[in-house]
């Protein structure tokens, strides 16, 4: 049985530090790389554990295909640095829905042939191009996660089609206009779109748009959206050319 204790960020397993919480695991060839929400290691076994803050099951109450992918291709990393017979995953929601899995490296194995076959896919349609921003397909699944994100043409230019409420909007242009906004302590800014050259409103704390200076660039992240605003929320960060 797997011992397990929480220590800063590491995993207890029978008295010996044998891995972390949301450690980066890569393959030996560093082709791989994933970021799993616990693992632990104990003699020829693993132990994988995954929290999500939103259902683990789809409308037909299956599994989604997303987080049984997700398990499978942490367990290649996985079975790739050590040697282990079986990965015991566990998926796990806020909501109280749970899920476990024995995954053999033979189920590994066939995970693995899908991901070569993607990366051979995906460097063919590369090799066949002069522009791989035409390659992009952005969408609120993809992008949710991605750190690129701030520098990505193809998703700014789609996100405000995403109806998403959560903060992972991203602007970036010339201020042209700060206007107070009545009764609060907000500021109406007025960017001009460095994408594609739209003029954008968004509403940023006074505190905020104080030190931001008409004229200059700035890239703003993590931003929420709604009716046409984009808005600053606790998440939100800025970035000066100056």
């Amino acid at each position: 049985m797997f011992a397990i204790n929480s220590f800063k960020n590491k995993v207890r397993v029978n008295d010996e530090y044998t891995s972390s919480l949301e450690e980066t695991l890569w393959s030996k060839d560093k082709m791989l790389v994933g970021r799993p929400d616990l693992f632990a290691i104990q003699n020829n076994k693993a132990l994988l554990k995954e929290l999500k803050s939103s259902s683990i099951y789809n409308q037909n109450h299956e599994i989604k295909l997303e987080y049984i992918e997700q398990m499978l291709f942490y367990a290649i990393i996985i079975f790739d640095n050590y040697d282990i017979e079986e990965v015991s995953s566990h998926l796990e929601s806020l909501n109280g829905d749970s899920f476990k899995h024995k995954i053999l490296k033979s189920e590994s194995n066939s995970m693995l042939i899908k991901v070569i076959r993607t990366f051979d896919f995906a460097n063919k349609q590369i090799e066949s191009t002069d522009d791989i921003y035409y390659l992009s397909n952005p969408s609120l699944s993809a992008c949710r996660s991605c750190q690129k994100k701030i520098i990505c043409k193809k998703f700014i230019e789609n996100q405000t089609s995403f109806g998403s409420k959560e903060n992972i909007y991203v602007l970036s242009g010339k201020i042209l206009s700060a206007t107070p906004i009545f009764e609060s302590n907000l500021e109406e800014i007025q960017i001009q779109n460095f994408v594609n050259s739209t003029i954008d409103l968004v509403k940023v704390p006074s505190e905020i748009s104080k030190n931001m200076i008409i004229g200059n660039y700035y890239l703003l992240s993590n931003l929420a959206f709604e009716k046409s605003f984009f808005i600053w929320s606790d998440k939100s960060r800025i970035f000066s050319n100056e």
